[in-house]
């Protein structure tokens, strides 16, 4: 029978008890049917996959085994963008959404400066979620949204991608220390341990510097900086096509005053598509495969 297999989190994230108490011979079956998995894969028996390129490379790093990215198509979501005005003090506004979960320490001080930075004529009010569970529809109403990152990707981007509202997420100088933070609060678990029969050496040609423990070091590492640096390439919010990126407060004020929101959104569509036709034709072609 075919098997698919979607890795989206971390290989070893519910391996790691096991790893703690010793369970060597849970961990060697474990590798064993990795291999097995694999090997059935290279006869067209099995399709492995990654949801993004970053868990993609990451999965390299630990086991020697290359896999593709299929990116999740949020076809679920059943909104769309339809921005709505609302009236505001002396004249009509739009909403921006800041999408937060609470993960980062500074996110409350960032939203609170962009409330205190805009002035009464600026033509959208700033809205935090703070962990709110919130519908779609609910959603497609702002006139954008900001997504302050803890992990290299997150699936409300690509829900809110396939809703076609405008997203604006931090720049390359934010993201190399937002998008490992997951990585280091679950560093306390052994998750980052590596196929047992993995060519070391020969990967580290691949990539020099380790996705978990390197990202891991302290802000002043310069291993750390660099490392932090090079594996936020990888981060879907980097990848991701028409997605507007800001190095402040003070820039994204600027971006969403200047924003034309229903051009990105078709832009945003264009490239959706796009990205379905390759689905697409992953699928056809692997299918033929096995029926």
């Amino acid at each position: 029978m075919p098997l698919l297999l979607n890795f989206g989190p971390p290989l070893l994230l519910h391996m790691s008890k096991d790893i703690t108490n010793n369970r060597r011979d849970i961990m060697d079956d474990f590798w064993l049917g990795l291999d097995q998995l694999y090997a059935h894969a290279e006869r067209g028996l099995a399709i492995i996959s990654a949801e993004s390129l970053f868990r993609a490379e990451q999965l390299l790093f630990q086991s020697g085994i290359e896999v593709p990215f299929l990116r999740p198509m949020s076809v679920w979501v059943n909104a769309t963008y339809s921005p709505k005005m609302t009236a505001g003090p002396g004249h009509v506004v739009g909403q921006v959404l800041i999408h937060n979960r609470g993960r980062l320490r500074y996110e409350t001080f960032f939203i609170e400066s962009l409330k205190h930075m805009v002035g009464s004529a600026f033509k959208y009010d700033i809205v935090p979620q703070q962990g709110r569970l919130m519908p779609f529809a609910e959603i497609a109403k702002f006139h954008a949204v900001v997504i302050v990152p803890w992990s290299p990707e997150l699936c409300i981007l690509r829900n809110i991608f396939k809703m076609r509202v405008p997203l604006f997420v931090p720049g390359r100088s934010l993201l190399r220390n937002m998008v490992h933070v997951m990585n280091q609060r679950l560093m306390p678990t052994p998750y980052f341990k590596r196929h047992p029969r993995l060519n070391t050496e020969s990967m580290a040609h691949i990539h020099p510097y380790d996705p978990f423990l390197d990202t891991a070091r302290p802000a002043g590492d310069p291993r750390g900086v660099a490392a932090r640096t090079y594996w936020a390439e990888y981060s879907e919010f980097l990848l991701v096509p028409c997605l507007r990126h800001f190095v402040s407060a003070a820039d994204l004020l600027i971006s969403l005053h200047s924003m034309e929101g229903l051009k990105i959104s078709v832009q945003m569509r264009a490239a959706y598509l796009q990205d379905m036709q390759e689905m697409r034709s992953f699928w056809l072609d692997s299918l033929a495969n096995w029926l």
